[in-house]
This record gives structure tokens, sequence and C-alpha cells, in this order.
């Protein structure tokens, strides 16, 4: 919008009015030169947001050649004119080698509330206080999706070494007939949403990320209580976090009405916390608070903030009131230690970080025995350091269930240690105690996406293609930017013969995660099976070395006609995976139609229990040998009814 076009906005206490160029605070007016007054709207745009100096000399200063320079000059200038402390700004913080972020709240000046508001200490009197929680906090959900991501490899955003996509972790999608649908309409967006971005660590230091994540993750936790409120997972709202999306294109991408953003600034034993939640169509708030606390009240910010906005958006969204759950802890040090925890993992975790992680959660539970979350993590820890090799198979996942079991005696209505129990008995081929725990898992939290998500993986296994699809897109609904879920949705629609579909997916999938070492492979044979062997080297061949490309490339060549090249990739395949990826050598055979070496190598992978084996109902390169005697004898075995769906 041209400035002149632009209404009043409020920053902090001072009205904001463009199109005059001026600002004005108790009755004073101040007139901005027209960069200043640029600079402060840029700013005001994202407020909360680090904006790099390049996007401010883009933004301000677009077409013409001047130095970073004319940016600090401006900051400063502004700062002087706003009244700001730069030791402790409550206008313009400076964030060190990374730019600049408006900390001040920013509403619309048409419903200016009764008392300006500022960055200031609230008052008791000023504040609607929360009654106390009567049970102790657990984190949001990103917790489980690490906890899931180590269930396959290791703990973070992204794994290691993906061996086997069978259980979960981050990233969203759209089918085709959801993309042909999009195109006709855009899908309305329930006014009864909202998205909650990851809180900016405003800390001297830039130490207290973690401590910023863990409040927009228990806000997040809350929000999802409320009956009929949507509200994205962590993993989706997180997503968005490092990139220049604005409020209207992060609202878009998760489907939501409006979005809340926060900062923290922790010092010594006091804590302030800034939020806003914004309404993605027009950008101005909803509400906005300070908060200015000692951190021991922490807790009880974290359920004020989330009142605050379940309570504004049910009086104009008829939002139901929030849950209090079971699973976490009052305990501040406990606390701390299971966000250190859960924050030290990351991409590269290795088995020193995991054993770190392990001993910052032996001492939370010391100091609260009862904190059933940290258990659960702890539980995860040790399927973690078994796919890292780390640990054996038996004595990993012995701990994980002892641990897992004894986080529900604390915590029955918590769903994640069940999730947990789910996928290892999913890993050991007991189905039916596996559908318990999920059923035990939904049931403590229906909206769950990793439970929703382990739902349809079960259903897939054993051939219920139709309601694995609807639990997969269930959990891609609650979670879109979740990357598991919606890989497993591609899988899922094509071994139900929708390969279309699932190259649609998977190429959003390739876009939003470009490191997801399946994707490639996966796409490969989705376009395969639609008869474009072309297409599909073309897709595989960039795809990063290791097991996932070596497994499909043998197929992928011989459909080429590259019988020699397909020869010497079986032959690697062979000689680095046969201990590991057995299942892939049998289908490889399969699509040679040497049905002997297939059954022989699916036989193999039966007795290594090959991950593979369980997504093999309705494999369409295992079709021309799933009517032999042989691979009917491994069903039975595994105690599971096979049946091939059409293509």
């Amino acid at each position: 919008m041209n400035e002149t076009e632009a209404p009043a906005i409020r920053i902090g206490a001072w009205r904001v009015d463009a199109a005059r160029g001026e600002i004005s605070k108790d009755g004073a007016t101040v007139k901005l030169e027209r960069r200043a007054m640029q600079l402060l709207l840029c700013l005001a745009e994202k407020p909360g947001q680090v904006l790099s100096v390049d996007l401010l000399l883009d933004r301000v200063w677009e077409g013409v050649v001047v130095t970073p320079d004319s940016v600090y000059q401006a900051v400063a200038s502004l700062r002087r004119i706003l009244g700001d402390d730069t030791k402790d700004p409550t206008y313009i913080a400076n964030i060190p080698r990374r730019g600049y972020s408006l900390v001040a709240p920013v509403t619309a000046w048409e419903a200016p509330p009764e008392v300006a508001v500022d960055d200031r200490p609230v008052s008791a009197a000023e504040r609607t206080p929360s009654p106390p929680a009567k049970n102790a906090r657990r984190p949001s959900w990103w917790i489980l999706m690490a906890l899931f991501a180590v269930l396959m490899v290791a703990l973070g955003y992204q794994l290691r070494d993906i061996r086997r996509p069978s259980a979960t972790a981050v990233v969203s999608t759209q089918t085709a007939a959801d993309a042909a649908a999009a195109k006709a309409a855009p899908p309305a967006v329930p006014p009864k949403s909202v998205a909650v971005l990851p809180f900016v660590d405003l800390s001297e230091r830039k130490d207290q990320q973690y401590f910023a994540d863990g409040m927009a993750e228990e806000i997040i936790d809350r929000l999802v209580q409320a009956p009929d409120l949507r509200v994205p997972a962590r993993t989706s709202s997180f997503f968005f976090r490092g990139t220049k999306s604005t409020i209207a294109d992060i609202a878009h991408q998760l489907g939501v009405a409006n979005v809340l953003e926060g900062s923290v600034r922790r010092s010594g034993s006091r804590v302030r916390v800034i939020v806003q939640l914004v309404r993605a169509d027009t950008g101005y708030q909803v509400f906005s608070q300070n908060y200015d606390r000692e951190l021991r009240d922490i807790f009880q910010v974290q359920d004020e903030i989330a009142s605050a906005v379940a309570t504004t958006l049910q009086i104009s969204l008829a939002g139901g009131p929030l849950a209090r759950e079971r699973g976490g802890t009052q305990n501040l040090e406990a606390y701390e230690l299971y966000l250190r925890a859960q924050a030290s993992v990351t991409v590269d975790s290795s088995q020193a970080t995991i054993r770190a992680a392990q001993k910052m959660l032996r001492r939370a539970v010391a100091l609260d025995p009862k904190f059933g979350l940290a258990w659960t993590l702890l539980a995860s820890m040790s399927v973690a350091l078994v796919e890292n090799s780390d640990l054996s198979p038996v004595d990993g996942h012995r701990e994980a269930r002892r641990l897992a079991m004894h986080a529900i005696e604390l915590s029955p209505g918590v769903a994640e240690p069940h999730a947990i129990l789910a996928y290892l008995y999913r890993n050991d081929w007991d189905w039916t105690a596996a559908q318990e725990e999920l059923r035990l898992a939904l049931s403590a939290d229906p909206k769950d996406p990793v439970s929703l998500m382990l739902d349809g993986l079960m259903s897939m296994t054993q051939g219920q293609h139709d309601k694995a699809e609807h639990q997969l897109r269930a959990a891609v609904e609650r979670d879109p930017l979740f990357n598991y879920a919606n890989f497993d949705l591609g899988n899922e629609l094509y071994l139900h013969g929708k390969y279309n579909e699932a190259e649609t997916v998977f190429r959003r999938l390739l876009d939003i995660s470009p490191r997801f070492k399946w994707t490639r492979p996966y796409l490969a044979k989705a376009l395969l099976a639609q008869s474009k062997s072309k297409a599909a080297l073309e897709a595989l061949e960039p795809a990063e070395a290791g097991a996932p490309r070596s497994d499909y490339l043998p197929i992928i060549l011989l459909a080429n006609g590259r019988m020699r090249d397909a020869d010497a990739a079986l032959q690697v395949l062979i000689e680095q995976y046969a201990a590991t990826d057995a299942y892939y050598i049998g289908m490889t055979y399969a699509y040679r139609n040497d049905k002997q070496l297939a059954l022989q190598w699916l036989e193999r992978a039966f007795v290594q229990r090959d991950a593979g084996l369980l997504e093999m109902m309705g494999e369409p390169l295992l079709t021309n040998i799933s009517t032999e005697a042989r691979f009917r004898a491994i069903v039975r075995r595994m105690n599971l009814a096979y049946s091939q769906t059409a293509s």
C-alpha cells in the first residue's frame, strides 16, 4: 500500500500517520523524513521478526546506491525520536550480525486500547489472572517430531542417514485432486484458526532460543486443546523460521486466519515476553500484550497468553475452553533441563550428543520424578541410540519400553508414550499390541499428527489402503508441513494405485524438504508406474548417494534399457546393503522377472526383519511374484493378508 493511502497505526505509545508523514504521542507531533517513515513502516510490517540490513536497504532505498551506514543512521535517528534506549530497547532492537527488530506492539489506530500498550511492566491491577495450573505442563508436539525423527535414525528436522521412512518426523503436500480443486477455487480458511510462530530470542547473549521455542510450544499445546480451533502443529509453524515469508504468505500456506508472534528477553531472574495476535487478511493486530515478570512466573505467563488468545478468538469465533493436561512439571529447573535436552539434538546428533541429552533428562526426573514427558523423551533417546547403532536393538528397545511404560504409569492421559510403544510393537510385527497402543494414543489426543500418521502406517502395512489414506490425510491436515506424514501419504497413494496423485505429493515434498533422502527414489518409482521411465531416471539421478538411491537405481536403469549399468548398480546394492536392504534386492529381481532369486532375497528379508516388508502390500513391483506360494508364506508368517492393488 502507498504511504499516502495507509491508515494510521499504533506502535507502542506512538500514533503513526504515514499519510501525513508524522508520528504523535501525548499531544506532541513529530514530522518524519520520508525514508525514516518508510523504515518504520517496514519494521512494523513484521513486528518481532528480525529484518536484515540488506532487506531494509532493498525495501527503503530501492534503486538508490547507498551503504549499510544509511540504515544504521536512520535507525539511530528513529530511536532518538521515539525516545528509545539502545541498551534496553522498547521499540527497535539491534540483533548483532542479523539486523533489526521492532519489539514494540503494533495495532490499528482505529481501535486503540483504553491504556496505551508500551513496553513496560504490567501492574497487578492490569493483569487478568489465570488460575494456577493444577496439572504440570507438557511441551508441544515438536518434541515428538524430534522423538519420532529419532525413531527413524536421529533427532532433528532432517535425519543424518534415513535408512527407512517407516516411522516419523516433518512436511506438507497437495494431491493432484487437491491441486486441481485449489486452482478452481481457493480453499476456505476457517476463521477459528491460528498459527503460533517461533518466538524471537531478544536476550543480550542470544542464548535463550531454546527457552523462546519452549514458550511458543507450550502455547501451541494449550491452544490445540480448544474445541473447533485449528492450530497447526509446531513443525509447520516453525518451518518459516528465518525465511522472508510475510504473515499473509505463512497464513495462506498453513490455512489459518490469525497468526501469533512473540519475542522473549531473559535477563537474570526476569523475563519479558511480548506477544501480538495478527489477522492475516488485514495485517492488523487483534491484540498485543507485554509481560514483564520474574522467571518463576513463566508458567503463569504461558497460561495467560494462551488464555488471552483463546478468549479473544472465542469472543468472535465461539471457540471452546482450554483443557488442562498431564505429563509435565511445575519445577522450573526440571523444565529448563527438559527444554535444553530437546533443543540439543540436531541433524548431526551423535552418540555423545544423545548421551548428554539423556544426562540432562535424568537430572530433570531427579528433580521431579513425576515428570512423565521427560521419561518419555528418555525412552525415545534409547531408540535413537539403537537406530544410530550405538546400542543393541534388544537392550535399547527393552529400555525404551520400560521407560515408556513408566511414563504411562505417571501420565496415563498423555499420547506420546503410547505412540512410542506403538512404533516399537509395529517394528516387532506385533500388530495387535501396536493397534491397542495407537487406540490409547488417539484416545488421549485425537489431533496428534504423529499418532495419526502411525495409525495410517499400520493400516498401510495391513493393506487397508482406504483407511490408511484417510488417516494420513488427517495427519497432514493437522500438520501441513510435516515431511514424514506427507511422504507416507505419497507412498500410500502409490501403493493404492493412485500414481499421479503420489507424484504430485512427492514433487511438493521435494520443494519443501529437498534433503529428505527418500523423496526422489519414491518419486522415481511413482513415475515408473506411469510408464515414464526417462522421467524416473531424471528424478533419481540427482539423489544423494546412499542406500535410498541405491535401492531403486538398478530398477530405474533397467527400465531405461541400460542393462550393463543396471547390472553394475545391482552388484553395488548387494555388496553394500545385503545385510540391511534385502527387501529391495528381492524387489529388483522381481522386476527382472527372476522369481526364484526374488523369493530367496525376500525370505532373507524376513529373517533379517527388513523394514521394507512393512510396505509390501500393494507394491506393483512385486505383482509378478505375489501369487507364488513362497511369497504367500512370508505374508502368512507376518500375520498379514495380502491384497494386490490394481493399477
